[in-house]
């Protein structure tokens, strides 16, 4: 059964699911060099939240279990 999260386009998809790898990062970075406990672990849920997301918006546009590799 197709997802409603995945966007129309597979193009979009990937795109998508680049900057949330992106925000999922930022998450990451912001939680390591907080000094509240608890803002860590809110960023670091974001993080896995927008990591699991990539990968499923990924996943079903082009129906592969790996992201593509991000270009810099």
């Amino acid at each position: 059964m197709a997802s409603n999260l995945a966007p129309h386009s597979p193009q979009k998809a990937v795109v998508i699911a680049q900057r949330l790898r992106a925000h999922a990062r930022l998450c990451e970075q912001v939680a390591h060099e907080s000094w509240n406990k608890d803002t860590a672990a809110a960023f670091r849920r974001m993080a896995a939240d927008c990591t699991r997301m990539a990968k499923r918006i990924a996943r079903e546009a082009d129906g592969r279990d790996n992201p593509p590799p991000l270009r810099h």
